[in-house]
């Protein structure tokens, strides 16, 4: 009897959930990828945000975080295998002028990025066959030996129906399979993250309080700018979720010059070539660092400038539009309204692909703050309180306006980057390769049984602790200290 109660209550033990360890947010030093990354190749990061624990700072803001690549495996041809992963492992810190220390930290989430991060810390590729332009290669019912030399060529789907119906032969194949590969643009397979990749780690150990920096107070807000409107607008009338959380005092110069050495960039006006560039990032389930944004009106006024700052998807990233609205303190005032698109979907009422954006806008505000600090460029915000802009749903916030006076700061001191190193890759190798993987998904994905399967597994999804934002609120956010060697709702 004693030995059943003592399973039963280990059987308890073992299923309690699990208490997530506080999350830290940090920036890559140096390029990591899956093809030239070697197992041992030590790390380093940055710390960008200033954690605290308990309402004391342990780990502040210029930190430097070390670490290795445990392990990392290309895809390369694509016999071997279809998505890339690495494995890293972090385990010391390093105060800006003290000493080195150990800790334990498990990766949780690459802030914007398209490979996915699994429970373990691993980051796993893409299935670059299994990206949008797969959908035309069709599906099939019943299996023959008929579908390895089709599928290898290419001649499936929309492809191999005008192979068989024009009777092309083989030239025609070869011409079908160069045309396809032109329209239909191949996703990159490998990992590449460059210096300037934002991640966040999931602390197993919390070091000791570290000595807190004096707090700098935040110089109090114009008081009539919680009498400012909040409320954003569609072109067509339709109030969107979207609101005015964030205000600015310093001259246009000085705006930009604060985002661009934040590592946010301008984007780029709705055009016939950049809609052309956001299809093929798209296609490509690749980058598009300046891609345009849907009109949103503010007094019935487009932004007079955006930001945004992503990584290697066009899926997400973080993005603020900026009005003008005239002067305070003897400096422009720019109000604004900053989101974060977490996804892409197809909007079937405009048939037409749209972002999602987090419903969480207070963490999207506190991303802003905690950037423009960590560059130099701002004083710590003070906060205007506005009861009427409190709300819970389609989003979540305190209602509260940001108020950031910003400072004269050198770009090319402080630039952020994201510049990846130039693949040397071939074009006879590029088609190899995308001739196996494409074959291999297209035998093992693409038929009937597999997605009735997928259908029968799919749950909601469940957000795990490195998806929810770890910035802590802005109500504390302090001011970081210098490096000590520094380093080269529906919406869009």
């Amino acid at each position: 009897m004693r030995s059943a109660l003592l399973l039963v209550f280990a059987a308890a033990a073992t299923s309690a959930p699990r208490v997530p360890g506080p999350l830290l947010e940090i920036r890559l030093l140096g390029q990591i990828a899956s093809e030239s990354s070697r197992d041992g190749d030590p790390l380093r990061a940055v710390v960008i945000a200033p954690l605290e624990v308990d309402g004391k700072v342990v780990l502040s803001a210029g930190t430097l975080v070390h670490g290795a690549v445990r392990r990392a495996r290309a895809v390369g041809l694509g016999f071997a295998r279809e998505r890339a992963w690495i494995d890293l492992e972090f385990s010391a810190f390093e105060p800006v002028g003290g000493v080195r220390a150990p800790f334990s930290a498990v990766l949780r989430a690459i802030d914007n990025g398209r490979e996915e991060v699994q429970r373990s810390g691993r980051i796993r590729g893409i299935l670059a066959a299994d990206g949008p332009g797969g959908y035309i290669r069709g599906l099939w019912m019943r299996p023959s030996m008929g579908l390895f030399p089709r599928a290898a060529m290419g001649l499936t789907g929309g492809t191999g129906m005008a192979w068989s119906r024009l009777a092309l032969g083989p030239v025609g194949a070869v011409g079908l399979f160069a045309a396809r590969s032109a329209i239909l643009r191949w996703p990159e397979p490998e990992i590449r993250l460059p210096a300037g990749t934002e991640m966040r780690l999931e602390l197993g150990s919390v070091p000791s309080a570290a000595a807190d920096p004096p707090a700098i107070a935040p110089r109090e807000a114009p008081a009539d700018l919680a009498d400012e409107p909040f409320t954003l607008a569609k072109p067509g009338g339709r109030a969107a979720d979207d609101l005015i959380n964030a205000a600015f005092l310093g001259s246009r110069d000085e705006l930009s010059a604060a985002f661009l050495a934040a590592g946010w960039v301008a984007t780029d006006p709705l055009t016939r070539k950049s809609f052309g560039r956001a299809y093929k990032a798209f296609l490509t389930m690749g980058g598009y660092p300046a891609a345009p944004v849907s009109p949103m009106l503010y007094r019935g006024r487009l932004p007079d400038v955006v930001f945004q700052k992503s990584l290697n998807t066009i899926a997400k990233r973080h993005h603020i539009r900026v009005w003008r609205a005239g002067e305070r303190e003897g400096r422009d005032l720019w109000l604004a309204a900053a989101t974060h698109d977490a996804a892409m979907t197809f909007d079937i009422r405009a048939m037409t692909l749209t972002h999602v954006i987090d419903a969480r806008i207070d963490q999207e505000r506190t991303k802003v703050i905690s950037d423009l600090l960590f560059a130099g460029c701002a004083e710590p915000a003070a906060f205007v309180d506005r009861a009427a802009a409190a709300r819970e749903r389609p989003i979540e916030t305190d209602g509260r306006l940001a108020v950031i006076r910003l400072l004269h700061c050198e770009t090319a001191a402080t630039g952020y980057s994201l510049d990846v190193e130039p693949l040397d890759r071939g074009l006879l190798s590029r088609a190899i390769r995308r001739t196996v993987l494409e074959t291999r998904n297209y035998v093992v994905r693409g038929n009937v049984y597999y997605h009735a399967f997928k259908v029968a597994q799919w749950r909601p999804p469940r957000p795990r602790n490195g998806e929810r934002s770890s910035l802590r609120s802005t109500r504390d956010v302090r001011p970081p200290q210098p490096l000590s060697t520094p380093d080269s709702r529906r919406s869009d």
